[in-house]
């Protein structure tokens, strides 16, 4: 997958995270820059709301990436940015970064990316960093990583 105009994908980063930082990468031609929704998509199943996952819908982003004019599979887009293991946890659950690996992401120049390290049931500790994972206040935006950044940011002296 070579987007000339796109940002490259960020090791270990989600779909979703890819996705916001297709949609706000300045390199894009104007006429190719797509907007997400501010949320995934809900809906109600009996009493229970039920979230999509926006880091696991491989159809739906490549919908989103040919309605801006660039050309990809989804297949393709699985094979980059589908979880390792099984134990990834819902989305509305994914609420847990480390801060280090965000203002490194910033510091390189770029928009900060959301780990899929971070979204496994048993995560706790940055594998990188070797540091206690901080938690999102509100992970229902496709702009977590930026999110999380802006609270960190918010909260540091």
């Amino acid at each position: 997958m070579n987007f000339i105009d796109l940002p490259k994908p960020v090791y270990d980063e989600t779909l979703a995270s890819w996705l916001f930082r297709c949609a706000n990468n300045r390199r894009s031609r104007a006429g190719q820059r797509f907007r997400l929704e501010d949320r995934p998509r809900t809906w109600w199943v009996g009493i229970e709301l039920k979230t999509a996952d926006a880091d696991t819908d491989f159809v739906a982003a490549e919908n989103k990436l040919r309605e801006a004019g660039y050309e990809t599979n989804s297949k393709i887009l699985e094979r980059v940015f589908a979880p390792q293991k099984n134990n990834f946890v819902g989305w509305s659950f994914r609420r847990f970064f480390c801060a280090e690996c965000l203002r490194q992401d910033v510091s390189e120049g770029r928009l900060p990316a959301w780990r899929k390290s971070w979204c496994y049931e048993y995560a706790s500790v940055c594998a990188i960093h070797r540091k206690q994972l901080d938690i999102l206040a509100d992970p229902s935006h496709i702009s977590k990583a930026w999110d999380a950044f802006v609270q960190h940011c918010n909260s540091s002296t």
